[in-house]
């Protein structure tokens, strides 16, 4: 039943301008959910449009969903997704375009991974397409959004300072979410990349969910898609001007204009341009700048002190924060916020990391490695406090005094 632990109540928030060619789609494929709809509301929060998206979302009627039609006026997917967090009050908060279709599996893939308390949030699986044959054309050549390049770009967090999650094919704990104020109105874009960064340095895990898949349909014009590069340099700009303090310069730099393809040089050319440009007028005090985010110590529940002997308690530091990497060479990476310090662990490393995030003892580690890696537990044991005061050194992790 709805509220029930194992069925956790979810608001889908979608935030609609001119949606009227997927939108109705969109609900149909919602409601074909393999999920008790009786614990899901979707809000379609409208921004504006001049289409039939009003009337699609206000006419869409089935017995099993209740759909909530929302206006908002001030412009902006942040401003429309804040104004279903606020009027909604599921436990969990998943993310929609209204051009997109999922199947009928995402739901439920999703709300199951917020069984770990960790968790903050969660992406799902996307498959692009384009209506515009040239931009489908793009996409397939540069594999610029396929779901490998996504991944790298996000929730791996491979390419950018931090994981984040996409707000259009997700889902978040709304304790996640609420007490951070949610998405902030003010970025003109990557206000996803934003929020999910506030949630990672509160302490929160992101994760991705291969079963869970959404196809996202793109259906800008060549031009207009080329465009939108101008938002998203301007976007990254206003990023690395407030993660400045964490390092975020360098992340954000503007794409290389030169390239084979045509195409992709002029994607590059409006990123840069829109990234220069925004970067060139804040620095001239004609737009205003995002404030700081400043180092923060991570919430204590996610740094609980364990027992790593039997008269040693230890801890990650509540300046670390650290993600997961999986796949076929899993890897742990740890930054100690303050002094930007990154650690990229595999093998034998990422293993004793792991098991210190799960707050095990030093003696089930050194047991699991031995075990693992064919070594004798002497051996493991000793390899592992040499590890263990690498980190103590980096600041990585605390011993609690006697």
């Amino acid at each position: 039943m709805a509220g029930d632990l194992a069925v956790p109540t979810i608001d889908v928030i979608i935030p609609a301008l001119n949606e009227a060619r997927y939108l109705n789609a969109c609900l149909e494929s919602i409601a074909a959910q393999r999920y008790p709809l009786d614990a899901v509301t979707v809000f379609v929060v409208d921004n504006g449009s001049t289409d039939a998206t009003i009337s699609i979302a206000e006419g869409f009627r089935t017995n099993n969903l209740r759909v909530r039609v929302l206006r908002q006026q001030r412009r902006g997917p942040a401003a429309s997704r804040n104004s279903a967090i606020r009027e909604g009050n599921g436990e969990l908060l998943a993310l929609l375009d209204g051009h997109c279709i999922i199947e009928p599996e995402w739901l439920s893939s999703l709300a199951g991974r917020f069984s770990q308390p960790e968790l903050g949030g969660c992406q799902a699986t996307t498959v692009s397409r384009a209506t515009s044959p040239r931009v489908q054309r793009y996409l397939d050549a540069s594999g610029e959004l396929s779901n490998d390049r996504i991944l790298d770009d996000t929730v791996l967090g491979k390419r950018n300072l931090y994981p984040w999650i996409l707000s259009g094919n997700s889902m978040y704990r709304r304790a996640a979410v609420e007490p951070l104020g949610g998405f902030d109105e003010g970025l003109r874009a990557c206000e996803d990349v934003d929020l999910a960064w506030r949630v990672v340095l509160t302490g929160y895990q992101l994760a991705h969910e291969p079963k869970a898949v959404a196809v996202h349909y793109d259906t800008n014009s060549w031009w207009r898609f080329v465009r939108k590069g101008l938002g998203y340099g301007a976007g990254a700009a206003e990023l690395a001007r407030r993660y400045e303090p964490h390092g975020a310069k360098n992340k954000f730099a503007p794409a290389a204009l030169l390239n084979a393809s045509i195409d992709r040089s002029l994607s590059s050319l409006f990123y840069t341009v829109g990234y220069r440009l925004k970067a060139t007028r804040m620095r001239l005090g004609l737009d205003s700048a995002p404030s700081a985010h400043t180092s923060s110590a991570v919430a204590k529940e996610f740094r609980p002190w364990f027992a790593w002997t039997a008269d040693q308690m230890m801890r990650i530091s509540d300046r670390a924060v650290y993600w997961f990497r999986e796949g076929s060479a899993p890897e742990s990476v740890v930054v100690h916020v303050p002094s930007r310090t990154r650690l990229v662990l595999d093998s034998v490393g990422n293993d004793i990391w792991r098991h210190l995030a799960a707050g095990r003892s030093r003696e089930a580690a050194a047991e699991s490695i031995s075990e693992y890696y064919g070594i004798s537990p002497v051996t493991a044991a000793a390899d592992i406090d040499d590890f263990i005061e690498e980190l103590l050194a980096g600041a990585f992790v605390e011993r609690r005094p006697n």
